[in-house]
This record gives C-alpha cells, structure tokens and sequence, in this order.
C-alpha cells in the first residue's frame, strides 16, 4: 500500500513538471522553427550560440548556489534555523548579482576590443545577451530557492513555460506588424522577456518568501557555503548546461550553418530530457530528506522508482523519434533533414541518462560533491577533444557521437562513486527494498 502512494506521489508532482515542460517544449521548440524561417540558419546560429554563451555565464555567476541550496536551505529549514535560511538566500543573492555584473562587464569589454560588432556581426548579438546577464542569473536564482522550499509551480513555471511563451508572443507580434528583425533584435526580445519574467516571479516570491522566514535576521557561514558550492559550480554547468557547451563548439569548429542544425537535433531529444528533469525536480529533494535521516533503504526505493519511470519514458521518446524524426526537422527547412542521424545518436544518449539514473546530482546533495569534480573535468576535456577530431570530419554526427560517449562513459565514473560513497544504485539495475507495511506499523 504505501509502495502505491509512493508511486503516485513521484508520478503526481512529475505530472506538474511534465505538463509545464511540455507547453514549454512546445513553445521552445516553436520560436526555434519560427525563427529558422525568418531569419534563417545563419541568423538562427547566431542567436543560439550568443543565448548558449549566456545560459552558460549565468551558471558561473551563480557559483552552484541553486544546487547546493537543496542541501543547504532544506537542512538548516528541518533543523527550525530560519536565520541560516535568511542568511544563505541573501548572500547568496548578492554574491551572484555581482559576479553577473562582473562578467558581463568583463566579457563585453573583451568582445568590443577583440571582435568589435562593426566588423563581426555575431559580436553584437552577444553583446545584447550579456546587457540580460544580471537578470538571467537573478531569475535562475528565485527558481533555485523555490526548489528548495519545493515550491514546484515556481520551478516548472516561470522559466520553461512563461519565458518560451511571451518570447513566443512577442515574436508573434513584431511578424504580424510587418517587422522584419536581425538576430540582435531577436536577442533584445528575449532579454525583454527575462527582465518580465523576473519582475513577476519576484513580486509573488519575495512577500511569501518574507513570510515564511518571519523576520529572522539572517546568519551568515559565506566560507562553508563557497567552499561546498564551488566543485557544484564546475558539475552544474558541465552537466546542466552540456547541450549549450556543444552548441559552442559546434559554431567554433563548423560555423553558424551547422550550429542552427545541431541544435535543432539537440533540442528535439532533449524533448526526451523534459521527462527525466520531471521526475528528478521532484524526487531530488526528498532523496536530500531520506539522506539526512539517514533512511538508505527509502533512499534506495525511491531512486530505483524513479528511474525504472524516467527509462520508460525515454525509451517510448526514442522510439517517437526513430520514427518521426525527419518530419520533425523538416518542420525547420529542408536544410534540417541531415541532422537525422545526429537527432537518433543524440536520443540514445537519452536513454542512456535515463537508464544511469541522476548520479550526479546525488553525489552533490549528498556531500560528496568533490567525488563528482574530476568526472565532470574529465568530461569536459573529453568533450573538447572528440569534437575537435570529429566535428571537422563528421559535422553534426561527430558531435552528436561525442556527446553519447561522453555522457555513456561520465555516467558510468559517477555510478560507481555513488555506489561507493552512498552505497545505493541509483541505475535501471537498482534494487526495489520493500516497504514497510502499514498495517506492521500501525500495530
């Protein structure tokens, strides 16, 4: 009995996230076509990687803080230490505003000198993504501290259904009045778009949040909170960002053209990914809660429940792909169509994630973040080496061959830490314990 309420609670808040990733997808994936016919591959490219670069920095300036939050926020929360929550979500706060500031200034100065937009087109679409950096990180920053809380409308909502659907919108608007936009235009909307988004999620955050903490006064432990954020900070963005990083190397070895390809093959089975970061969001916090408690074998169910779901839906995903994948891309240009190949390569990898179950994630909440840092440095090294050898050779199937090793064999190194550290198998292959009974308990 307690198995099946188990099973419907993972599957009822996975719902939440699922249905907000799937409008989202869909809205994604329609500005994505919708720009591939307006402003073209070249356009498209440039947009892409400039977001990518984007995406990636506020990742950096957010230091891990959204990660280590879980632990952090969800362990001084059960301990009634609201100080240490009012202390960690402002400093936090304040730290990744001004490295974003810093960044941004930093790159753009670099951009202007080395590249300067007269000359290099592309710099001035990175130049408007950088303008929308502080923004980005602070609203990535609300979404890390309502996951904590597990307040999953305000993580599944605002920046994979709200953000994808007023980008859409606007769009929508400007094609319909006549307009006929570049890709730096198209960038100054998404940053329009962020700004709105984060203006809304603060006004409905910040008075709960408020009243949550009821006026504690915040209590600060900065050093402890860098020195456990900072290896996340490395495996956030290798492993929260992959696709964006491969994006990147794909327009520096290959060009614009071959970028606006990979990266519609890459967000089409990434469709796939929507499913898995829908059962994660929601199990992830309660595998922190069982960890603290020190219940391995509800850790253990749990996880092993979790991913028998996401290799289920990512198997029937592929599946959807193999069979329907031309015609999806097609939907982009007829130019799309040889990403093919890549877009089943990079669905496998799917599979492959989903079956490994989200190693890397346990060994941060769990305290063994530094466990996860020389896998995610190895990745990367390996990530740049394969595509530098296969993506002048192969294009877009060279990277897409890249990105299934890496992820096959970095999944595998943090199968086995987790084993070895935490002593559960988060895989497909993973025990099921039983529960207990209801009716023992009672009695």
């Amino acid at each position: 009995m307690r198995g099946e309420v188990e099973s419907r609670a993972v599957a009822g808040g996975s719902l939440l996230f699922f249905g907000g990733r799937v409008v989202g997808a869909a809205a994604t994936f329609g500005v994505q076509v919708f720009l591939a016919r307006w402003i073209g591959k070249s356009g498209l490219g440039r947009y892409v990687e400039a977001f990518a670069w984007c995406l990636i920095l506020s990742d950096v300036a957010l230091l891990g803080f959204p990660f280590a939050g879980l632990r952090f926020i969800r362990e001084r929360w059960n301990a009634a230490d609201r100080s240490g929550v009012a202390g960690f979500i402002r400093r936090t706060r304040q730290i990744s505003l001004g490295a974003s500031l810093a960044l941004a200034a930093g790159c753009a100065t670099v951009i202007t000198v080395l590249w300067p937009p007269a000359s290099h087109p592309g710099s001035a679409v990175i130049l408007v993504a950088l303008a929308g950096l502080p923004a980005l990180t602070l609203l990535r920053h609300w979404i890390g501290v309502a996951h904590a809380f597990g307040w999953f409308r305000y993580v599944a909502l605002p920046m994979t259904v709200f953000r994808p659907l007023l980008f859409l919108a606007l769009l929508a608007a400007i094609w319909m009045l006549g307009g006929d936009p570049s890709a730096t235009q198209v960038m100054a909307c998404q940053v329009a778009v962020i700004v709105a988004v984060l203006i809304g999620l603060t006004t409905v955050m910040a008075p709960r949040l408020r009243s949550q903490l009821d006026g504690a006064q915040p209590a600060y432990a900065t050093r402890l909170w860098l020195r456990t954020s900072g290896p996340l900070l490395f495996v956030s963005v290798f492993n929260g960002f992959f696709p964006e990083i491969n994006v990147i190397l794909v327009g520096l070895l290959a060009g614009e053209g071959h970028v606006a390809v990979f990266n519609a093959g890459i967000r089409t089975a990434f469709l796939i990914g929507f499913a898995l970061q829908a059962v994660d969001q929601v199990t992830l916090p309660n595998v922190s809660t069982l960890f603290a408690s020190g219940n391995r074998v509800g850790m253990q169910r749990l996880l092993t429940l979790a991913t028998r779901m996401k290799f289920a839906a990512a198997l029937a995903g592929m599946l959807v792909i193999a069979v329907f994948g031309e015609r999806i891309l097609a939907v982009f240009g007829e130019d799309f169509v040889e990403g093919h190949r890549a877009l089943l390569i990079l669905s496998l990898t799917q599979v492959v994630r989903a079956a490994i179950g989200p190693v890397d994630q346990i060994l941060g909440l769990t305290g063994h973040q530094d466990a996860s840092l020389i896998a995610s440095g190895a990745s990367l090294a390996a990530i740049l080496a394969l595509d530098a050898i296969l993506v002048p050779a192969f294009g877009v199937v060279g990277a897409a061959i890249g990105v299934l090793v890496v992820t096959t064999l970095s999944s595998m190194w943090l199968l086995f830490l987790v084993v070895r550290h935490i002593g559960v198998i988060p895989s497909l292959f993973g025990p099921m314990p039983c529960a207990p009974s209801t009716s023992t308990a009672d009695s």
